[in-house]
């Protein structure tokens, strides 16, 4: 093998580990909240939820990867059911249908 052969698979190497040490990191902070959750007591079981739910782990995501804590009133568990709620009010959530 070619010494810039060579190279070029070190780099490589290198620039996969970095990218999956990343997505680690991202991952730990990423909200992963289910809709079905029972002790959210969401109307319907929670199976027309999915719209404030992937919203709100968005918005978890950036109060604890990215500092911006003033958009959420917590990151708990508990604190996270109340996001939803609140995100399926404001988002005329059905629990029949789900979010328009």
């Amino acid at each position: 093998m070619r010494k810039t052969s060579l190279i070029w698979v070190a780099v490589s190497l290198a620039l996969g580990l970095a990218a999956a040490f990343a997505n680690a990191e991202k991952a730990e902070h990423t909200g992963t909240f289910c809709q079905l959750d029972p002790e959210a007591g969401f109307e319907g079981d929670g199976s027309n939820y999915c719209a404030p739910t992937a919203v709100s782990n968005g918005l978890i995501y950036l109060a604890t990867a990215r500092g911006l804590t003033d958009l959420v009133d917590g990151t708990g568990h508990k604190a996270q059911i109340a996001l939803i709620k609140s995100l399926a009010e404001h988002m005329d959530t059905d629990p029949e249908i789900g979010t328009n």
